[in-house]
């Protein structure tokens, strides 16, 4: 216990994880599988807590809390492929409505911004799998250099 309570120890482990972490994320069957894993462990939960929400007598809440975990295990690919589909639809519409805007107020960063919120909109309608692979890149480019920046502070005190 006495190694929990190393604040530099747990900076420099916490950087290792963050760096290991980084790098899996740019492997895309380890992507992929970490991704899987997340949804299924999602499903789980929500089982659980149908069950212990039928054991509190919340009937209703347990049975439906259940049947969303057990659709979230079969079906979660073609779920997370849905719920991108109308994030991009969501956002597109936001690009449109901002950038009317925008170009009503005659504001140049606010019209470029409500481009780009089209155009990853549009991506995740049209190409939702090439738009979460640049996502889990970027994140794995800022877990890797947040690790690395936290091991060069480690290694300067």
């Amino acid at each position: 216990m006495k190694f929990l309570k190393d604040k530099k120890l747990n900076s420099l482990v916490t950087s290792i994880i963050l760096i290991v972490v980084g790098v899996i994320m740019f492997i895309p069957s380890v992507r992929d599988t970490l991704l899987g894993v997340a949804l299924t462990l999602f499903g789980v939960l929500l089982i659980a807590l149908g069950i212990i929400a039928i054991m509190n007598k919340n009937n209703t809440e347990g049975i439906i809390e259940i049947v969303v975990g057990v659709v979230v295990i079969v079906c979660g690919w073609t779920l997370l492929w849905l719920v991108l589909v109308i994030v991009g639809v969501f956002l597109a519409i936001k690009g449109v409505l901002d950038l009317i805007n925008s170009i009503n107020a005659k504001n140049t960063i606010s019209i470029v911004y409500s481009i780009i919120t089209i155009i990853i909109g549009v991506l995740l309608v049209v190409a939702q799998w090439v738009v979460m692979d640049w996502f889990f890149i970027v994140l794995g480019v800022v877990l890797l250099l947040n690790g690395v920046f936290g091991i060069y502070n480690y290694l300067k005190k």
